[in-house]
């Protein structure tokens, strides 16, 4: 089995699940999963438990990982620093003060809107096409090596500055609801 979809059955245990080694694709979207072990699990590539009751979860033998979709679940905190292949993610809707995504370099895509986000640092991220951090707490945010992104996110906020927007390729910058000063 290397497919696995449970979408909305009310999963609250996903004890036998650590037997399915071969696993490259696990959905358990809308459940009630608050534990998931999945350190037997190291091909997985495509990995959805949004909008599920898990407030921590291990993901440093998931290195395969391209599509992370934890959103809607109560996490403070992450670690995704070991999954470097990461191209999109999902960790909106959450409780996050801080996250690193610094050795995340292949992120093309990454939705942290409404959290409580203080500060996000995306200088290695040059790949990033869409940024949603909408809802959170940011003051600053320093694009000047993200020339690709396309969609920049930032409603909702405590911006003052966004750095530099003159090089990038955008189609769409929502910056509404932040008392920002764009720079050029």
């Amino acid at each position: 089995l290397t497919e696995l979809t449970c979408d909305s059955r009310n999963i609250t245990d996903t004890t036998g699940l650590e037997k399915l080694t071969a696993l490259t694709a696990l959905n358990l979207y809308d459940n009630q999963v608050i534990n998931i072990d999945l350190s037997n699990m190291k091909e997985l590539q495509y990995l959805t438990l949004a909008k599920n009751e898990i407030q921590v979860i291990d993901l440093s033998v998931n290195t395969e990982l391209l599509r992370l979709s934890i959103g809607n679940n109560p996490i403070t905190a992450i670690d995704i620093s070991d999954n470097s292949k990461l191209e999109t993610l999902f960790l909106n809707n959450a409780l996050l003060r801080s996250v690193d995504i610094s050795k995340n370099t292949a992120l093309s895509r990454a939705w942290f809107n409404n959290n409580l986000l203080t500060m996000l640092d995306v200088s290695t991220n040059k790949d990033l096409i869409i940024l949603d951090i909408q809802n959170n707490e940011l003051t600053s945010i320093d694009i000047s090596e993200n020339v690709q992104l396309e969609r920049l996110e930032l409603s909702n906020n405590r911006l003052t500055t966004i750095d530099p927007l003159s090089n990038l390729s955008l189609s769409l910058l929502d910056v509404s609801d932040n008392p920002v000063l764009c720079s050029t």
